[in-house]
């Protein structure tokens, strides 16, 4: 969010490390009230799912945030890396189809 108000990384980028003090105690004040309503909004989706339906789609988010990163900040992607995300989704999508027909078995 602090990024996009201060338009943005190239912005970021052209200070060359130099950063006034208000930007930084800025973007610590917001990542921190961030991560604080993401604990909220995790231990809320803990109490309404599994433990193990949880840990699926805490599998996904980091996925989809390792994506997003790599396209942003246009990170080369090594073989090991990709290997990794894949296992992951695999993974995912297998535990999800077993799931499902473990669910229509019981029906």
């Amino acid at each position: 969010l602090c990024l996009i108000a201060d338009k943005g990384i190239p912005s970021l980028v052209a200070t060359k490390g130099s950063f006034p003090q208000k930007t930084v105690l800025r973007y610590l004040l917001t990542s921190s009230l961030l991560y604080h309503l993401y604990n909220e909004v995790s231990y809320s989706a803990l109490a309404n799912v599994s433990p193990v339906t949880f840990s699926v789609g805490n599998t996904i988010k980091r996925v989809i945030i390792i994506l997003t990163s790599i396209i942003v900040f246009r990170t080369k992607i090594l073989p090991l890396n990709a290997v990794g995300s894949i296992t992951a989704i695999l993974g995912t999508f297998l535990y999800s189809s077993a799931k499902a027909k473990a669910a229509e078995k019981k029906e």
